[in-house]
């Protein structure tokens, strides 16, 4: 990940996510406090079980277990076209709906009312609670952060970037930045 998007998001302490529910195709966003991990490109959130998003991928979950749930794949005639890079692109995220029901879309931005100072990052990535081997590396990225979480700690969520794309006006206008997990 280029180190411009690592400093911006170091910078900075809170984004705004979306889910997905896969059984209604609803969608919902909320806001959280994040830690990073810029080695495995990867955040940490904190949130309690009964929030409407946690309770949605939780449903994603069952959804997929439980029910026919497939995306149909392209036909042998579009993936001849698959050259086009939207179309490669919509491949991919295909892709990444079958392995994965978690999809999340966020957001961390500057705000500012100086246009020449704006900045911001979008991304995607798969959200999924720490599993027992990453508990305790997650537990303690969130707490050197926010160290007044002890008092209340939720369950921890990890949200591993699949894209990002940081746009920042002070290198020209709408100069945009992007990048892509391998």
């Amino acid at each position: 990940m280029p180190e411009r998007i690592i400093k911006f998001i170091r910078e900075h302490h809170l984004m705004t996510l979306t889910v997905l529910d896969l059984s209604g195709l609803e969608m919902w966003p909320f806001h959280a406090f994040y830690a990073f991990s810029p080695e495995d490109a990867f955040f940490v959130i904190s949130s309690e079980e009964n929030t409407k998003h946690i309770k949605m991928l939780k449903e994603n979950s069952e959804y997929r277990e439980n029910s026919e749930y497939h995306i149909n794949h392209a036909t042998d005639e579009s993936h001849a076209s698959l050259e086009n890079s939207e179309n490669h692109e919509n491949h991919e995220t295909h892709e990444i709906l079958e392995n994965h029901q978690n999809i999340v879309a966020g957001g961390i931005a500057l705000e500012t009312k100086q246009i020449a100072l704006l900045r911001g990052l979008q991304f995607t990535g798969v959200m999924e609670p720490c599993s027992e081997s990453d508990l305790d590396r997650c537990r303690l990225l969130y707490l050197k952060r926010f160290p007044f979480a002890v008092l209340k700690m939720d369950e921890l969520w990890k949200i591993t970037i699949m894209q990002a794309k940081l746009t920042d006006n002070r290198l020209g206008f709408g100069t945009k930045l992007l990048w892509k997990k391998d």
